[in-house]
């Protein structure tokens, strides 16, 4: 391979010059050769000189100048250069940054396909110092899932005749979308309506870029933003997980978890936790436990789980700790915190209480001065109730994989939640608080859509995400599966591109009558049917 490429770039020197493209791509495939080869001073020269050629005809901006230095600060840090590993970095970064602010002017399905396959952290946890990186996920994390949510809410405050005729349209085309994708075979059809949607919207997020700066703060926020918030010892505690750089291979093959801490003033703390299968599998064993009732291997993996991934985090909290911001990712996402145990054997919540955030940007947003107390329950769904009917506003796109990967779900009933509910409402009654709670047939779509800026809104249900494997039964579930779904199965969602907002959600009243529906290629009102998507939660007044 290495001779065949001598080749190549002699002919290319020859045909097209000494800096030209042909000749630049050459010499970064030669470079990366010698890499995998370990001959890192050959590479990184080869590599660099590839990048000055790609820098001077295409200009910094340009994608295969990103590529030539993403290759030459992978090259730079195996071979140990980490100052020019560094600095390369933080180019890749600002590039990055620069994408991110145009990025979120794209249609949803651009961003989101964006979102999964650039925004990762990788190689970048390894090379940055610890407050770089602790920026760049409080940049990032979460940003293309904030800007849909904010779509929501601006969309409903748009009042110009322009605007509602667009508005207007998008809800016609969702709603033919969602009917096509439950009863229409013909691919082109489904395809052309979603060409027409991306449009509208990328015209209202044009209405949007001129009258707003919202958006613009989501890509340039900053850790700085949330230093009033952990005043009097907060502090924000980042969880994310990336591929570790495979220095034989050059490969990005190992997973593992960074946790990110930001201390009261700003100060940033981190830990490494290497193997993050082995504490996934331990975080599996937690779940299947409490569904099971198995107290030993409950307490077998509450330990693991402590003394793994809570207690290394707990050795740098500051002794005037009085809160933990916590804002987990991948499979931590089920680890209850509270209930692990400090290195004195203690409870986590009898010393921290925590503070669940989507990110770190929740911390920043101005939260209301008035405290509302009322509470709202909704528990305990009669799932096989007939889901009611009436006339669809908007129906929620679906594509006919989700449709089919919906149709397959089991909801089993869930009474404990009813106790659960009439706990709560000892509990609020005696603190002073108004509750309202829905069971039964009365936790139903509609009730949750009527609530209006609870104090807190408590729901005691089935949840679903069906953008990743769902396994059998009784691990972890509530008894929750999706029927004949296999891994395979899986792959091909993914690989068609599940959009998550429409992927995910909670079931209530009626719900297993709508899956059903759903099967058969059938749509009820969306309003009304029971499932509740988070696409449809985001255009929920919830704001209290």
């Amino acid at each position: 391979a290495y001779e065949q490429l001598e080749k190549c770039l002699t002919s290319y020197r020859r045909f097209y010059g000494d800096e030209s493209l042909p000749v630049a791509g050459t010499l970064n495939n030669r470079g990366y050769l010698s890499a995998i080869q370990h001959k890192y001073a050959d590479a990184v020269e080869d590599l660099s000189q590839s990048l000055r050629i790609h820098k001077k005809l295409l200009g910094e901006m340009d994608p295969r100048v990103f590529g030539s230095k993403l290759t030459l600060m992978q090259v730079s840090f195996l071979a140990g250069d980490s100052s020019l590993a560094t600095n390369l970095a933080r180019e890749l970064v600002n590039f990055r940054d620069t994408e991110l602010e145009k990025n979120l002017l794209l249609d949803e399905e651009s961003r989101l396909r964006l979102q999964r396959d650039i925004y990762a952290f990788d190689i970048l946890a390894e090379i940055l110092p610890q407050n770089e990186l602790a920026d760049i996920v409080f940049r990032w994390k979460g940003a293309v899932f904030d800007s849909l949510l904010e779509d929501r809410s601006f969309t409903a405050g748009l009042t110009s005749k322009s605007a509602v005729i667009k508005l207007n349209e998008l809800v016609k085309l969702r709603k033919q979308l969602s009917i096509a994708s439950f009863t229409s075979k013909n691919s082109n059809q489904t395809t052309a309506l979603e060409t027409k949607i991306s449009k509208l919207q990328r015209q209202l997020l044009q209405m949007r870029s001129k009258n707003e700066t919202a958006r613009d703060a989501i890509a340039r926020s900053s850790r700085g933003a949330i230093v009033e918030t952990l005043k009097g010892g907060g502090v924000f505690v980042d969880v994310i997980h990336y591929l570790k750089i495979n220095r034989d291979e050059l490969t990005a093959s190992k997973q593992c978890y960074e946790v990110l801490l930001t201390m009261e003033g700003g100060a940033t703390q981190a830990v490494r936790i290497e193997d993050s299968e082995a504490l996934d599998q331990s975080i599996q064993l937690m779940r299947f436990a409490a569904a099971q009732g198995e107290n030993g291997k409950l307490e077998q993996a509450q330990a693991e789980l402590s003394e793994r991934l809570w207690q290394p985090i707990e050795k740098l909290l500051p002794e005037q700790t009085s809160r933990i911001f916590l804002s987990a990712e991948g499979s931590v996402n089920f680890v209850p915190f509270a209930a692990l145990s400090n290195s004195d054997g203690s409870f986590v919540a009898q010393k921290y209480p925590i503070v669940y955030v989507g990110s770190g940007r929740d911390l920043a947003r101005k939260p209301s001065l008035e405290i509302l107390k009322n509470l709202v329950v909704v528990a305990d769904p009669l799932f096989n109730t007939a889901a009611k009917t009436s006339s669809a506003k908007e129906m929620v796109t679906m594509r006919s994989v989700e449709a089919g990967v919906f149709g397959s779900i089991n909801l089993p009933p869930l009474p404990g939640t009813k106790t659960e509910a009439e706990q709560l409402e000892v509990i609020a009654a005696g603190a002073g608080w108004d509750i309202k709670t829905a069971t039964g047939e009365e936790a139903t779509e509609s009730r949750v859509r009527n609530t209006k800026k609870p104090g807190v809104l408590h729901l005691a249900t089935h949840g679903f995400y069906l953008n990743s494997f769902s396994p059998p039964a009784g691990d972890g579930t509530r008894g929750m599966s999706v029927v004949g779904l296999n891994k395979d199965q899986d792959k091909k969602q993914n690989e068609n591109g599940v959009d998550p907002m429409r992927a995910s959600g909670v079931a209530l009243a009626g719900a297993q009558q709508t899956l059903k529906l759903w099967s058969q290629r059938k749509a009820p009102d969306p309003e009304t049917d029971g499932v509740l998507t988070a696409e449809e939660v985001a255009s929920l007044d919830l704001n209290g």
